[in-house]
């Protein structure tokens, strides 16, 4: 809804996950980031998974995607 919102397709959405409760957002969406951390369902719903845990994975996927810049 979000992305329909703002005018954007859901192939340009990146969603960061971790639970269970995400599958549909990890699945739903352009680029799906699991967490070190998240359950198995949601790794297995995402594109990318993270080595790091928590916020550092967060970072991670964040940095990896050129969301932000060291």
């Amino acid at each position: 809804k979000a992305a329909e919102l703002l005018g954007i397709g859901t192939d340009e959405v990146l969603a960061i996950g971790d639970s269970d409760n995400d599958v549909s957002m990890l699945s739903g969406c352009g680029m799906g980031v699991a967490l070190a951390n998240a359950s198995p369902a949601a790794k297995r719903a995402a594109s990318l998974i993270t080595r790091g845990r928590h916020s550092q994975g967060v970072r991670e996927a964040l940095l990896q995607m050129g969301v932000i810049k060291e």
